[in-house]
């Protein structure tokens, strides 16, 4: 089985940082860096557990909480594709020496950057949870002014005002139809026309 020699020696020649499970975020972190830094295509995805992976044409899929190592792998993969497009069905261009150098070099990549990374990830979690926070806060807030009755009454007021003002705008439109109506009355009995409704009656 060439596939599962291929996946032990490579296990084996991971250093020890790479080996250990990572999570979600932090990997979907690296794999963004990768991806502008190699610039290939896929986009990435969760499923499952247990720590494995795989790479096709518009995906790269990893395990939830998968190690750097099997990160690394599937981005080579990913690479690969972007290089030389797609492969046979036995999978012989997939592992090879090729597959093996781009591999150690995304996971120099990782090393070379890790700390970089690490620390500007941890930011972007920080400045995500005082946005969450402060959400919350003003969420708090605004359910404790809602329950005053100054509240309530500024909005009865406001309600008031919408319906004055909708009140006002019928009064001017019904005015304008009175005028209207004067008109055609006058009309009507100038031309000795019978009424609509002796109309309506004679039909």
């Amino acid at each position: 089985m060439p596939h599962l020699k291929y996946y032990q020696t490579e296990n084996q020649s991971l250093p020890e940082w790479a080996k250990l499970n990572t999570p979600d975020r932090t990997i979907e972190y690296y794999f963004d860096r990768l991806k502008s830094r190699y610039k290939f295509r896929q986009k990435l995805l969760f499923h499952g557990r247990g720590n494995g992976g795989n790479c096709n044409s518009w995906r790269v899929r990893v395990s939830h909480d998968c190690s750097i190592g099997v990160l690394a792998h599937e981005v080579g993969h990913a690479i690969q594709f972007r290089k030389r497009g797609y492969y046979d069905t036995k999978g012989t261009r997939w592992h090879c020496n090729e597959h093996r150098k781009i591999t150690a070099r995304v996971l120099k990549t990782i090393e070379t950057n890790i700390t970089e990374w690490n620390f500007t990830l941890a930011k972007k979690v920080e400045r995500g949870m005082q946005v969450a926070i402060t959400k919350e806060i003003k969420e708090k807030e605004k359910t404790t002014i809602k329950a005053t009755p100054d509240y309530k009454l500024q909005k009865l007021r406001e309600s008031i005002k919408v319906w004055e003002s909708k009140r006002k705008r019928a009064e001017t439109a019904l005015k304008k139809l009175r005028r209207r109506e004067k008109l055609w009355v006058k009309k009507v009995q100038s031309e000795g026309l019978k009424s609509p409704s002796s109309l309506l009656k004679s039909l």
